[in-house]
């Protein structure tokens, strides 16, 4: 047997020494910042009581799930008594059409600070390991501290994920000696999903910008119980729930009108489809509720709307009932609500590991008016789907319940589903209204500064 000794060239001793200098030259960005905050560096600055920063990884126009809830404090600032200013990382090649006309809802004389990356590849086990990466929070925190600094900020917003924002955010209001509100969009170190990184430094992090912030907002009640469970006498009073909401159409009405399609009873989902919305265990057992209730399919059709994801059509092309399904690629909203407004109900598929959280698209549906069936385990979106009488959820494995959920919507009219308590929750829950809620908890904590007077 032979064994190879790899030696060290030129090539990896050149990066090596790179990568040792730019660890040294991390940690020194890392300690500037941190020693940014205490005097005497840090002189005392006058600060614009109702001016705010925000700091998100991801803004228009850029495009993604994550940028609707800060794009509404952007847009709706103003008429609320703020200024509201934002830092973000540097624009790149990835821009759509979908985020140029998002980025035109930001009004004109909002600034946004862009931040370049820093020019640095530390090594990866000598420098902090965090989601978002820890350059992009030293970069973010470099980009507003000098851009800001003739106009410092009474307030930091910091919003994740990316939690290098939460980093990020936490450097800046010791910086300007700033209030620091977090708004979680999703968990950070307890989230139960995959999209957010597990670093080492992660947990170290997160409880370094918990003990150091004013005000800590959460999207569902359960989340905020959970971060109490996880982080003991680190949150308390400091943690308040802001839901997520949803934007009407300014060409369509607030609560959109039904109109039932014809011909067979019509479900619809809308969204992407995979690892976070699995169609597996509601085919399953709708499945057998059909195999059970044959008369079931010659009447009930499936409406799938948007994206698919891989897995996602090996599931559909299993289905033993492919006549009943109506597959139909990704559409802009207002033809997605179209097609929504034509289904006889709307399908939630509730995983496991959704309990704590109210899928975004819920607003829609709820705003659409039509009855909701809610399948899989029971949690925060069930909840409040029972919570205002509009729909059904219909547990895993339970094909029989499933069965007669669909005839209960089969033989009911629409109507019976959209009561009053529903439709004036989604009108308290439009983005604009939310956005009034926000900028109350900064009026108050602006008046508690008031209130305690100058530092002696």
């Amino acid at each position: 047997m032979t064994t190879r000794v790899a030696y060290a060239g030129p090539g990896r001793r050149g990066r090596f020494i790179e990568a040792s200098r730019d660890t040294v030259l991390g940690h020194a960005a890392w300690l500037h910042a941190e020693l940014s905050g205490f005097p005497p560096w840090t002189a005392a600055r006058p600060v614009a009581s109702h001016h705010a920063l925000l700091v998100a990884a991801t803004l228009p126009p850029r495009f993604d799930g994550g940028v609707f809830r800060p794009l509404s404090w952007l847009r709706y600032a103003p008429e609320n008594g703020w200024r509201l200013s934002a830092v973000t990382r540097a624009l790149d090649g990835t821009i759509c059409d979908a985020g140029r006309q998002l980025s035109r809802a930001i009004p004109a004389d909002s600034i946004l600070c862009h931040a370049p990356p820093l020019p640095l590849r530390p090594s990866l086990r000598l420098f902090q390991d965090i989601d978002g990466s820890f350059l992009t929070a030293l970069a973010l925190y470099r980009a507003g501290a000098a851009r800001f600094a003739i106009a410092p900020p009474s307030i930091v917003i910091a919003t994740g994920p990316s939690f290098a924002a939460f980093v990020a955010g936490r450097l800046l209001a010791r910086h300007f000696g700033a209030r620091l509100v977090l708004d979680y969009r999703d968990e950070w170190t307890e989230n139960p999903f995959d999209f957010v990184h597990q670093g080492r430094n992660d947990r170290w992090w997160e409880q370094r910008c918990l003990a150091a912030a004013d005000l800590v907002q959460f999207t569902t009640e359960s989340q905020r119980q959970h971060a109490e469970a996880a982080f003991p006498g680190l949150i308390g009073s400091k943690g308040v729930v802001l839901h997520n909401g949803w934007e009407p159409d300014p060409g369509g009405p607030a609560i959109l009108a039904a109109q039932p399609a014809s011909g067979r009873w019509t479900i619809a989902y809308s969204g992407v489809l995979g690892a976070m919305a699995s169609p597996a265990a509601f085919l399953r057992d709708l499945a057998k509720a059909v195999a059970d209730v044959p008369r079931l399919r010659g009447v009930l059709r499936l409406r799938f709307i948007g994206r698919r994801l891989r897995e996602a059509e090996r599931t559909l092309s299993r289905f033993p009932y492919p006549e009943m399904l109506d597959l139909i690629d990704q559409r802009p909203r207002a033809e997605a609500d179209r097609l929504m407004r034509k289904s006889d109900a709307l399908l939630l598929l509730s995983g496991s590991k959704m309990a704590r959280y109210l899928q975004g698209k819920l607003f829609e549906y709820l705003a659409a008016g039509r009855p909701i069936l809610v399948h899989g385990h029971d949690g925060e979106g069930p909840a409040l789907v029972r919570q205002l009488a509009a729909g059904l959820h219909v547990g895993t494995g339970n094909s029989a319940g499933l069965a007669h959920a669909l005839a209960r919507f089969i033989n009911a009219p629409a109507g019976a589903w959209n009561g009053a308590c529903r439709q004036v929750w989604i009108q308290d829950h439009t983005r604009q209204g939310l956005a009034r809620q926000f900028f109350g908890s900064l009026d108050r904590l602006v008046e508690s500064d008031r209130c305690a007077g100058p530092a002696p």
